[in-house]
């Protein structure tokens, strides 16, 4: 694919639509869940609409979309969110609904990530399912009837693991036969792993830092015309919007790493290819996740952005946005499909930043907004010298300072912010055990932590310290 030289306009308008995005993210008068309704567009202009479960529902709707009848058309095949029985059903691009079937006990509530792609060679795409954060990583197949295939299914990841996985089917090592590729959901490490059909492992890799735990979205895409698929890897939540395309023959290759909104957006972004303008090559589909608005972009294989963007639903909806892409009515490229999602602030909202300190996980929690944006280990007081619990605020911010007593002298230490008395949550060069207690009642945290830590909590910010 020749590489496309962006213009000028292209770049005022990118920089446009990210200024934008950053100020909608922003609105205090934001809605953060909607009715079920799945939207199909052509390129910028929208083709279909329709409601996928009952309007009642506000779950959010997953989607994907693969030719599972053999037909040469790609249907629509959806999920619903959180709190909706695990009820897979797949439409026409108008929402007619052509079949539906439970992927799971009517009793599993997390909601259902999906793929779809042909997994025998049958020329009928399977559907690949796997339960979304608080459900197992339970991967299983069925074929369009509802019916199990190949297996009854596998774990991706440890079975007690309750923060589900991403699923995507792609062909990654050429071969002509597609695997089926997960990805850890939050509370795990970013871990990508690869399957045949069966279950049976063919690869695994960690695309982004092993501390890291905002879980991350998986999709395919042939981005260079190549006889094999590549990988698209993006952080879910917690981070900036990140996205990795990696090539995966033997070893792993980084063919391009990007953010796809704002470096101050933190609510994660979802990932799709698909080719949108029916050159052979696909395109890299974004959309963002919790607390942004519904803003889909488009980029090359080299992560420059590529003229689509638009906003699905009303600006002002945080609930975040699924992405697939399909050719979906029989055109020479493909469509975008798009399902909302459903995000509510779960915790402290009243205020506007605050830190959060367990002492049982040994763990510091960075929110704003209600949106945890960092977490990382730390190290509290050691027993009989605890870290007290309780509501506190910094109270001072002191770049550089001495802590010494009873048998340690520790000068020069970096990035200090007072906010119990004599207890401050600081950089610690002097050991990397982070996760045990070690400290004589302050927080220690690692120094590319504290500096982050430093730069982003100002004077006044709420500390809770709780067991």
């Amino acid at each position: 694919m020749k590489k496309q030289k962006l213009t000028l306009l292209k770049f005022c308008f990118a920089a446009f639509a990210s200024v934008l995005f950053l100020a909608l993210a922003t609105n205090v008068h934001a809605s953060y869940e909607r009715p079920p309704e799945v939207k199909v567009f052509d390129g910028q202009k929208q083709y279909e609409a329709f409601v996928a479960y009952d309007p009642s529902f506000t779950g959010g709707v997953q989607v994907a979309s693969g030719d599972v009848n053999g037909d040469g058309v790609d249907e629509v095949i959806t999920a619903p969110g959180k709190g909706g029985a695990p009820h897979i059903r797949i439409f026409t691009s108008n929402g007619k609904l052509l079949g539906s079937f439970f992927s799971y006990d009517l009793n599993m509530r997390a909601g259902v990530n999906i793929a779809a792609g042909d997994l025998n060679g049958d020329g009928k795409d399977e559907i690949v399912t796997a339960p979304r954060e608080g459900g197992s990583p339970h991967v299983r197949i069925f074929d369009s009837q509802g019916d199990l295939q190949f297996s009854p299914g596998f774990f991706a990841y440890h079975e007690t693991f309750r923060g589900g996985a991403t699923v995507s089917v792609g062909d990654l090592d050429g071969n002509g036969s597609n695997e089926i590729i997960t990805g850890a959901g939050t509370g795990g490490a970013p871990h990508v792993r690869i399957f045949d059909r069966t279950g049976n492992v063919l690869g695994s890799f960690f695309p982004f830092h092993p501390e890291f735990r905002g879980g991350i979205n998986v999709a395919v895409a042939n981005l260079d015309g190549g006889n094999d698929d590549e990988l698209l890897v993006s952080v879910a939540s917690s981070d900036s919007a990140w996205v990795k395309v990696v090539k995966k023959n033997g070893h792993e290759h980084v063919v391009s790493h990007f953010m796809a909104y704002g470096e101050e957006f933190h609510g994660g972004v979802t990932v799709a290819g698909g080719d949108l303008n029916g050159d052979g090559i696909d395109e890299i589909i974004v959309g963002a996740s919790s607390s942004g608005g519904p803003h889909v972009r488009t980029f090359n294989g080299n992560g420059e952005s590529t003229p689509t963007s638009l906003f699905a639903y009303e600006q002002d909806f945080r609930g975040g946005i699924n992405v697939a892409a399909g050719n979906i009515n029989g055109s020479d490229h493909d469509e975008i499909v798009i399902g909302p999602s459903k995000w509510l602030p779960t915790t402290r909202e009243d205020f506007s930043r605050y830190v959060e300190v367990s002492l049982t996980d040994q763990r510091l929690y960075a929110y704003e907004y209600g949106r945890l944006v960092k977490t990382f280990l730390v190290s509290t007081g050691l027993r009989g010298m605890d870290t007290r619990t309780g509501t506190f605020y910094v109270s001072q911010k002191i770049p550089v300072k001495l802590y010494s007593g009873p048998g340690y002298y520790l000068p020069n230490t970096k990035w200090n912010l007072r906010f119990d008395g004599s207890r401050l949550l600081h950089g610690a060069y002097w050991h990397n055990d982070f996760g045990r207690r070690k400290s004589h009642g302050c927080v220690n945290i690692s120094y590319p932590n504290a500096e982050w830590l430093y730069n982003w909590a100002p004077v006044g910010t709420t500390v809770l310290v709780r067991n």
